[in-house]
């Protein structure tokens, strides 16, 4: 009968947290970038085109225009030019968000039902690399008492490579 270490279904939460979190951010600066930046503007454009006129004919025009557009009677707080530098804005924390978003998706995506479990002569994981533990050169267990992290290192042909045993990702017991 074979043991197996499962990945921890609360760690995989985390990545989706994460990513769903930044998905949403993206969304809702494209959100403005695309719909609620772009309609402030137009009102401002348009308020700026009474700008020249005397106080009272502007008041006047301007809650025609409102009226008019079923729009708020209050006076646009910035002007176009501001209001398209606060969509540039929007577009470029849109993009940083999304491509923070992307990592942890990615990570999430990659350990849905992946494992450890132990073979004959060492262990085996689900994304197909095995450890062979007469091959293991060097075995670092200071962080296992604290953070439940060990790492084995091994060598696979010519080549030197690690194995992290990691607790908090995988099943405490079988791990």
């Amino acid at each position: 009968m074979s043991v197996r270490a499962n990945f921890q279904k609360s760690y995989g939460w985390r990545y989706l947290m994460l990513a769903g979190g930044f998905t949403f951010a993206a969304l809702f600066f494209a959100y403005d970038g695309f719909i609620g930046y772009p309609r402030k503007k137009v009102i401002s454009e348009r308020y700026q085109e009474i700008a020249d006129l005397e106080v009272s004919e502007r008041q006047k025009a301007w809650r025609q225009i409102t009226e008019e557009n079923n729009w708020s009677r209050s006076v646009p707080d910035k002007s176009p030019e501001e209001i398209a530098d606060d969509i540039r804005g929007q577009y470029f924390y849109g993009i940083i968000s999304l491509l923070i978003a992307i990592p942890p998706g990615i990570l999430y995506l990659r350990t849905r039902g992946s494992w450890v479990e132990p073979t004959a002569t060492g262990l085996t994981t689900s994304w197909g690399q095995s450890l062979d533990f007469s091959k293991v050169i060097k075995l670092d267990k200071k962080k296992w008492s604290n953070k439940g992290i060990a790492v084995a290192t091994y060598e696979d042909g010519s080549v030197t490579r690690r194995f992290v045993f990691d607790d908090f990702k995988y099943g405490r017991q079988p791990l």
